[in-house]
C-alpha cells in the first residue's frame, strides 16, 4: 500500500496524473483508505474535476484532516464564516501547535465581523 501511494505521488509530481490515478485505482486497499482517497481527491482537483474531488472529500467526513481543511477553505471563500470557523477550530484543537490555524481563526472572525 505504501509503495503504491509513493508511486502515485511520483507520477503526480511528474504531471502524469492518469498514471497516478491508475496506481491508486488498481490497489483496492489503498483506494479505500483515507490516504488513498485523499490522494485521489487531490488528483481529481488537479485535473479540474472539482465535483468529484468534493464528493471524495465529503465521503471522508471527520476521518480526514485534509477534507476538513478543504471544506474550511471552501466555506471561507463562499462567505460561510460559521462553517469555516467551526472546521478550522476543530483543526486548531487537534493541532494546538499550529499557529497558522489560530491566525486563520482570527482572519475568519475578522471577515465575519466585516460582513455584519
Amino acid at each position: 500500500v505504501k509503495s503504491a501511494l509513493l508511486l502515485s505521488q511520483i507520477y503526480s509530481k511528474k504531471g502524469q496524473f492518469p498514471l497516478a490515478k491508475q496506481v491508486l485505482l488498481d490497489n483496492s486497499e489503498l483506494v479505500n483508505s483515507v490516504a488513498g482517497k485523499e490522494a485521489l481527491a487531490r488528483l481529481e482537483w488537479t485535473e479540474g474535476n472539482v465535483t468529484e474531488a468534493e464528493r471524495i472529500y465529503a465521503s471522508l467526513g471527520e476521518k480526514s484532516v485534509e477534507a476538513k481543511s478543504f471544506f474550511a477553505k471552501k466555506a471561507f471563500q463562499a462567505g460561510d464564516y460559521k462553517t469555516a470557523y467551526k472546521l478550522t477550530k476543530m483543526l486548531a484543537d487537534q493541532f494546538p501547535e499550529r499557529t497558522d490555524l489560530k491566525d486563520q481563526l482570527n482572519q475568519i472572525s475578522k471577515a465575519a465581523s466585516n460582513k455584519s
